[in-house]
């Protein structure tokens, strides 16, 4: 994070950096979820290859027995490779000399050009992870029998239980977490299986949105989480027309990282 005086010459702003880095590390509390659900790992090299421990690697079952004298068994199993490719995104905000003195009677343009450019960057990458994520080429749908906007008649309780043994004897292992947008939270809220399973120990309603998605996800056996993330659709000069980067939809029940370790198996 720099300021760029007329002379050309970029000067490092270590105040607009700590603020870029504090707004950055918000961003869980403006609805974004793309480093929870991916996330970000640290490499050395802009293109290369990393190592795959294939899910046979652990659920064959071998004959561990050993007779006298002899050697024990041994797996013969590698590792498989994947590649990957880093592109690289970024975003100036432009403050005039005479725009910041204009305007510094009532809030400093320079931090708000490093929120905003900040904002931007998180805001695309929010986008380009929902568009991965909730994505029929690179996931298989599968249909609801009723859908969870039915709240007297859907039961999505079952359906997460069917799903997720579907996941764990594809993968050998259970989902541990649940995305969906407000638009279908509030649905699952306002189910009516839901409902009666906790009316008679707690009024659901009434508790606060994080206690909500608590009960919610002990309901469900899965952490259920909600991203908020807007954008505008509109083009530039259009009327905004505000909508979710998350769509309504789709759901996602996979196996999230609790981390940056690249031996946690998961999305």
């Amino acid at each position: 994070m720099g300021f760029k005086p007329n002379n050309g010459v970029t000067v490092p702003r270590a105040d607009l950096g700590a603020l870029a880095y504090q707004f950055e590390i918000t961003g869980s509390m403006r609805g974004f979820i793309a480093d929870r659900i991916l996330p970000i790992l640290e490499v050395g090299e802009r293109t290369g290859d990393y190592p795959v421990i294939s899910k046979e690697t652990f659920l064959k079952l071998f004959d561990t027995k050993r007779n006298f004298l002899s050697e024990y068994k041994r797996s013969g199993a590698g590792f498989e490779f994947d590649n990957y490719t880093c592109k690289e995104y970024g975003w100036e905000e432009a403050i005039d000399d005479g725009e910041r003195a204009l305007y510094q009677r009532f809030f400093d343009a320079e931090e708000i050009a490093t929120m905003r450019g900040v904002d931007q960057l998180m805001r695309s990458r929010e986008k380009r992870v929902a568009d991965m994520i909730f994505n029929e080429t690179n996931f298989t749908p599968h249909a609801l029998t009723v859908e969870w906007s039915d709240i007297k008649n859907a039961d999505p309780k079952k359906d997460i239980q069917t799903a997720s043994q579907a996941i764990r004897l594809l993968v050998g292992m259970k989902p541990n977490v649940l995305v969906v947008n407000e638009t279908v939270f509030f649905n699952l809220l306002n189910n009516r299986n839901f409902i009666d399973a906790c009316k008679y120990q707690i009024a659901a309603q009434m508790l606060p949105i994080d206690q909500q998605k608590a009960l919610l996800s002990a309901y469900l056996g899965v952490e259920v989480v909600v991203p908020g993330g807007l954008y505008d659709t509109a083009a530039k000069g259009q009327a905004s027309v505000i909508a979710d980067i998350w769509s309504s939809s789709y759901a996602f029940l996979g196996i999230v990282a609790s981390g940056r370790d690249l031996k946690t198996p998961s999305v």
